[in-house]
């Protein structure tokens, strides 16, 4: 039993955050759930305070999940459009392998929040926008940069490379070196890059 960590109520001690994450990532890599009283065991916190900052499970999985997925983070800039998309890609289809403890609570999530979690559409909305904003930031550096075609509207090209992804999930393709979907990302690329000058 590890020793209690000091509890600031509802404001969150960031120490005592980053270990609760941690219990809960390693619990889900090894079994593909968790529970508070084993993840306050592990991290030394106390079992009120996971219920005091997150209310339900699934809740704790949704965080889990964007720690890995780390959208509050900037997406890298190659500054070459093909490059990043090909990375956004990849990186979003290493993030949904279920080997991984991201990949494990993304499928806990996708069984929860279309079957028994009572707020779907609430938890649908806290879920998903953070990914398409992601995948917009990255379109929107090429846009800025001049490496888009003129008249894209940004959200529908997210659609494409966001229902891309969930095609990826949905058919167990996975595998961002799959020679399948590089070409598929080639044709994506070649549908939305400015082409390259001729010579």
């Amino acid at each position: 039993m590890k020793a209690s960590r000091a509890s600031t109520g509802n404001r969150r001690n960031p120490e005592t955050h980053k270990a609760i994450i941690k219990a809960a990532s390693d619990l889900i890599q090894e079994t593909g759930d968790l529970t508070f009283e084993e993840v306050a065991r592990r991290s030394g916190a106390g079992k009120a305070t996971i219920y005091r900052w997150w209310p339900q499970k699934i809740e704790l999985f949704i965080e889990v999940y964007n720690s890995q997925f780390k959208t509050e983070e900037e997406p890298p800039d190659f500054g070459d459009m093909k490059k990043e998309i090909d990375f956004l890609v990849a990186s979003t289809l290493r993030t949904w392998d279920e080997s991984s403890p991201s990949g494990k609570a993304f499928l806990y999530l996708l069984t929860k929040l279309h079957n028994q979690y009572p707020n779907v559409r609430e938890m649908r909305q806290r879920f998903m926008p953070k990914q398409r904003e992601y995948f917009k930031k990255v379109l929107q550096k090429g846009l800025a940069r001049g490496q888009l075609r003129e008249g894209l509207d940004l959200d529908v090209v997210t659609d494409v490379l966001f229902g891309f992804t969930w095609h990826c999930l949905l058919s167990n393709q996975l595998d961002p070196e799959a020679v399948q979907l590089k070409q598929t990302m080639d044709i994506i690329c070649y549908g939305i890059c400015q082409p390259l000058p001729a010579g």
